[in-house]
């Protein structure tokens, strides 16, 4: 059976991306790099040239490479992989593809960083916008990108017993949230698996966060259960 290597960029080590490492490590072998962000040039070139030594190194044995946002990281990734020959997945999470001159807020506030960013969106095989309005912004910026809607995965049951616990928990959820939220799970692992091809022969089951890892890896059988 054949494994997947994916080389996995990211900036911070935050929940959403702890997610999708530890679910992406179950079907995968995952190969993660953090770039150091800083407000110095000496430090973005720094983190640059790690980045690229990194990439050299891995990218070879790799099935494809996936990252969290475009901005000055995501730039080597995406060339790497048109030059390599390998998909590149780029998850958008807002601040990528948006700026708002009155707050000084986005990676489009300058014409570099905004040049790393719309490179990285228009040579990815397929950019995960995280809601419909970051993937209209998208491709407001990129018409010709390829953009779909792929909502965070969310654990309701934390919401549910936090609501029990703790009045007035950030984490507390209305029945309307918790079902919104559970709906956009299961829609995130099928959509997962319809923008990733199968690579390998891994049979579809186990609970939701399998399913999603089997779907982002591409390992899924070739006759795939409905869920």
């Amino acid at each position: 059976m054949n494994q997947n290597t994916i080389l996995f960029i990211y900036t911070a080590y935050s929940t959403f991306v702890k997610n999708d490492d530890s679910i992406l490590s179950r079907f995968s072998l995952v190969k993660k790099h953090r770039y150091r962000q800083g407000k110095s040039l000496r430090r973005h070139l720094k983190s640059q040239f790690r980045l690229a030594g990194w990439l050299l190194k891995n990218i070879r044995s790799a099935n494809f490479i996936y990252c969290w946002f475009a901005d000055y990281h995501s730039f080597l990734p995406a060339l790497f992989a048109k030059i390599f020959g390998k998909k590149f997945y780029l998850v958008l999470g807002g601040y990528d593809v948006t700026y708002i001159p009155e707050l000084n807020y986005g990676s489009h506030k300058n014409a570099l960083r905004s040049f790393c960013a719309t490179f990285s969106v228009r040579h990815a095989a397929k950019n995960l916008a995280v809601s419909d309005y970051v993937r209209k912004m998208a491709l407001e910026r990129v018409p010709e990108a390829d953009v779909m809607t792929l909502y965070n995965g969310v654990d309701v049951k934390i919401g549910t017993a936090d609501l029990h616990a703790k009045k007035r928990s950030p984490l507390n959820f209305n029945r309307g949230q918790r079902k919104h939220a559970a709906a956009h799970s299961p829609e995130r692992h099928r959509s997962i698996l319809r923008c990733c091809p199968p690579t390998a022969g891994l049979p579809l089951y186990g609970d939701r966060n399998q399913r999603r890892g089997q779907a982002i890896s591409g390992t899924h059988s070739q006759k795939p259960r409905h869920y």
